[in-house]
């Protein structure tokens, strides 16, 4: 336990935390904490409280560090921070002196939408994706989106963060014809190698183990290579793309916009190339054309798109071909109890069938050897 003799407040009791029920907001529990709004001093927070499995793994004293560092930065620093993240105000302490979690900023109304039975969400970036239910965003809020996202990295990294659990759902999202918003929370998992280094045990997000070595210290190239990825599977509208295979180069290379395509060719080379993303926060971080246009169909690509191959070991080695089909999806008609009787049903037809033909092959055998007597 480290010493608490600090003017600051910095860490607070958890028994000065007044609970707060919001019914017109829907947060979801994180994997590794509960999340419940709660008031501080007069102020409003979202009290993440770690889990027992969790709590164990953190590193209390590198977490003081990481809320110190907000407060020690200049003003102009601090409003841009605040802007971008969810950066933890407080570190809670149980009534036994455990650590229990960290009080963070909700993120402002318009980084929520409106469910079914009339409460907000917060809009988490994979939205922007289709499903079988609904489409897609168009593509110009895409790459609008993603512009303002590549350059919220960007940001981070000159001040010597580490995103590290760098995922769509830990990025929420807003979008008007003015341009794109983009906030990142889940910040206590944020890396500093200069500042507090890191806060818990490594870790990678879902569906990145498959292009991330999972050992890997959290660094700047690691994060490139999970933001090429989260742009990728947007822009082919494919959340849980491993792979990328000609036609997928293709399609890629056709969502972005003509001017840009020089840099997301090179991203297909090396997604650590520094350059390019440079280019693609500027270029893609625009106003959206009026609602009036329409849809932006993808622009033509030349029929001949050069092999890549993978470098630095960023990429996994099969990276350039498309990963194989997944099992075939029955019907509905077909599936659960009711396939599983059909079957039986065929299975009883074949069987009968066989032993009236086994019967009447008897018969016949026998009247021949009655006739040859």
């Amino acid at each position: 336990m480290t010493e608490r003799n600090e003017p600051d407040d910095i860490r607070v009791p958890q028994a000065e935390l007044r609970r707060l029920v919001d019914e017109d907001v829907l947060i979801e529990d994180g994997g590794n904490a509960v999340i419940y709004w709660c008031e501080y001093r007069q102020q409003r927070y979202l009290y993440k409280r770690f889990r027992e499995e969790h709590r164990t793994a953190v590193d209390e004293a590198a977490l003081v560090r990481l809320v110190r560092w907000r407060r020690a930065l200049s003003p102009a620093s601090r409003t841009e921070l605040d802007q971008l993240a969810a950066w933890p105000r407080h570190v809670v302490y149980t009534d036994t002196g455990q650590l229990g979690g960290v009080l963070m900023p909700a993120a402002g109304p318009r980084y929520f939408r409106p469910v079914r039975d009339g409460r907000r969400t917060p809009r988490g970036l994979y939205e922007l994706i289709g499903s079988p239910n609904r489409p897609g965003a168009p593509l110009a809020v895409r790459v609008s989106v993603l512009g303002r996202l590549i350059k919220v990295v960007r940001w981070l990294h000159r001040q010597g963060v580490v995103v590290n659990d760098l995922q769509p759902d830990n990025l929420l999202y807003h979008c008007a014809e003015s341009g794109a918003a983009v906030y990142a929370v889940d910040c206590d998992s944020m890396v500093s190698p200069a500042q507090w280094g890191r806060t818990g045990p490594l870790a990678v997000p879902d569906l990145m183990s498959e292009v991330l070595p999972v050992d890997t210290e959290p660094t700047v190239e690691t994060d490139l290579t999970k933001l090429f990825w989260i742009v990728a599977r947007v822009l082919l509208d494919e959340p849980s793309a491993i792979g990328i295979g000609p036609r997928d180069q293709a399609l890629l290379l056709g969502a972005v916009p003509a001017a840009t395509r020089r840099h997301m060719t090179a991203l297909l080379h090396d997604p650590t190339d520094q350059a390019s993303w440079a280019a693609l926060a500027t270029e893609w971080n625009v106003p959206l054309p009026p609602r009036s246009s329409p849809r932006r169909p993808p622009e033509p690509v030349p029929a001949a798109l050069p092999r890549w191959s993978h470098r630095g070991g960023w990429l996994p080695p099969g990276w350039s071909y498309r990963p194989p089909p997944g099992p075939p999806v029955l019907p509905a008609r077909l599936n659960g109890k009711r396939t599983a009787r059909s079957v039986r049903v065929a299975v009883s037809a074949l069987v009968g069938s066989a032993a009236a033909a086994m019967t009447l092959l008897s018969v016949l055998i026998v009247q021949l050897v009655l006739g040859g007597r």
